[in-house]
């Protein structure tokens, strides 16, 4: 039995038929796609004209290649990370805090399927903690204007806006369209009874601090 340099394959007979095989024809290439999970198998059978049948057959026998199935969910995750951190999605600040303190974070993946949230985070490590991303604005006047939370059930409600990110706990998440202010000096002008406590929520972290040490402690 010989084994080949070009492939590292074991050739029992027939050297020269191997050598003309889609393996040893392409093995720098199918080593160098088979290590990035971005690729699929189906892009590679493309590339190589065989089927994706015959590129599972041939990621089996390279050492270290992972199965078709934990590719695509790594190549999707990959994906969703990258959609979450471009500089014009909400999950942009909210990721660069979250990193800064050193706080696990990942996309929230949606049910059994390959696919990744980016408007939903799970935090912690192991993940412990769900949180939406949406949205503020600012509005005339120093007032600022938030939509209803979003109707996912979530441990955290995070909004982005000028002032910063306002972070609220599933209790007391806004439960409707409001405009608000954050300048203490001023009174908002409002419906009796409505809350003004707006400015507890801004750049709040230690809330998510606080409840991912209460978690870990619950698993402990």
């Amino acid at each position: 039995m010989r084994v080949c340099k070009v492939c590292g394959a074991e050739v029992k007979r027939n050297f020269p038929t191997h050598a003309q095989g889609v393996r040893h024809r392409n093995a720098k290439r199918l080593t160098r796609w088979i290590a990035d999970e971005s690729i699929s198998f189906a892009e590679m059978s493309r590339r190589l004209n065989v089927s994706r049948e015959r590129v599972r057959q041939l990621a089996e026998q390279i050492p270290k290649a992972e199965k078709g199935r934990e590719r695509q969910r790594k190549a999707a995750l990959r994906r969703a990370q990258a959609a979450v951190t471009r500089p014009d999605r909400p999950g942009f600040p909210i990721v660069k805090e979250l990193e800064a303190r050193r706080i696990a974070w990942r996309p929230f993946r949606l049910g059994n399927t390959y696919q990744f949230s980016e408007k939903l985070l799970r935090l912690g490590s192991p993940p412990r903690l769900t949180c939406s991303l949406q949205r503020y604005c600012k509005k005339l006047e120093g007032y600022y204007n938030i939509n209803k939370a979003t109707n996912e059930v979530c441990d955290f409600y995070l909004f982005v806006g000028p002032a910063g990110v306002l972070i609220f706990p599933h209790e007391v998440r806004p439960r409707g369209q409001t405009t608000f202010l954050l300048n203490e000096t001023r009174k908002a002008k409002g419906v009796p009874g409505a809350r003004h406590d707006w400015k507890n929520y801004l750049n709040a972290w230690n809330l998510i601090e606080e409840r991912l040490k209460q978690t870990r402690g619950k698993a402990s």
